[in-house]
């Protein structure tokens, strides 16, 4: 079965917040329909998986990032997924030892970079084929800690 994000298509005014311990999303296109203020998608805390999805702010951020991790215990896992847009911020903005997980994925077109870790507690790891996956202009702050 083949999945394609520009099937379904989710507009929002403003954030999806992600709060559940587990779950995800497949096949999906979250963005703006018309400028707007916040970060797209705050993952606060759990595992939560994106499958072949677009997480697209060009229509507007808060200035820090597309998306953001960082309640207690956050695990992201980007699966052939795309995050883009921030016009004055980061793709992925992590806090709190949050962990990110990217097989296959992109992360780029983002006014300050790919992914910024505030605290310099976080993990990042490349999984599957890391040649599949590319964070803008290498792209991540300093301080990681980066497994490969």
């Amino acid at each position: 079965m083949q999945v394609s994000p520009d099937k379904v298509v989710v507009e929002l005014g403003g954030t999806l917040r992600w709060e559940a311990r587990g779950g995800g999303c497949v096949g999906v296109t979250v963005r703006r329909p018309r400028k707007g203020r916040g970060v797209l998608v705050d993952v606060k805390g759990g595992r939560t998986l994106f499958t072949k999805c677009v997480l697209d702010g060009s229509l507007g951020d808060d200035g820090e990032a597309v998306v953001t991790i960082g309640g207690k215990g956050a695990e992201v896992l980007l699966e052939e997924t795309i995050i883009k847009g921030s016009e004055s911020g980061w793709g992925v903005v992590m806090r709190n030892g949050a962990k990110l997980q990217i097989d296959a994925s992109v992360v780029h077109e983002n006014a300050k970079g790919g992914i910024n870790d505030v605290g310099g507690r976080g993990k990042i790891e490349f999984i599957g084929d890391r040649g599949r996956s590319r964070i803008q202009g290498g792209g991540m702050s300093e301080g990681w800690n980066v497994v490969t």
